[in-house]
C-alpha cells in the first residue's frame, strides 16, 4: 500500500464515462517511486481525504482485500473501450462506433469459430 499526500491537479470526464483525476505529489523517495510506477497501467484503489490517515486508518486500510471482481470492468467492457479507441483512431469508412463495433466483433466471432472442430 502506498500513502502519499498529494494535490488534485485535474479532474476530467472521458467520452466512455469514465473519469482521469490528476495527483501532483513532493519528491518521492525512491521506494514509493518505485512502487508507484510498478502500478502503471493497472486497477488499483484509491483513498482520498483532506487530511492525514491516522495509525489506526492506515491499518484498516492495509487489512482490506478488493474482490478481484468488483470495481473493475468486466472483460467485455473492456473489449468494447479498447474497440471504441480504435475507432476514434483509424474509423475508416464506417459511419458509427456501432457498425464498427459489429464488424469488427463479427471478425473476432468468425476468427474463434473456425477453430472449433
Amino acid at each position: 500500500m502506498i500513502i502519499l499526500p498529494a494535490t488534485i491537479e485535474g479532474v476530467t470526464t472521458r467520452k466512455d464515462r469514465t473519469w482521469k483525476i490528476t495527483l501532483g505529489t513532493q519528491e518521492l523517495p525512491v521506494d514509493k517511486a518505485a512502487a508507484l510506477l510498478t502500478l502503471n497501467h493497472q486497477l488499483a484503489y484509491v483513498a482520498i481525504k483532506p487530511e492525514y490517515f491516522s495509525g489506526e486508518e492506515e491499518q484498516l486500510l492495509e487489512q482490506l482485500k478488493a474482490d478481484p471482481e468488483a470495481g473493475g470492468k468486466t472483460p467485455g467492457s473492456r473489449l468494447r473501450g479498447v474497440l471504441y479507441r480504435n475507432y476514434e483512431q483509424d474509423a475508416q469508412s464506417f459511419g458509427s462506433f456501432a457498425s464498427f463495433y459489429e464488424h469488427h466483433m463479427e471478425r473476432l466471432i468468425e476468427h474463434f469459430k473456425s477453430k472449433l472442430t
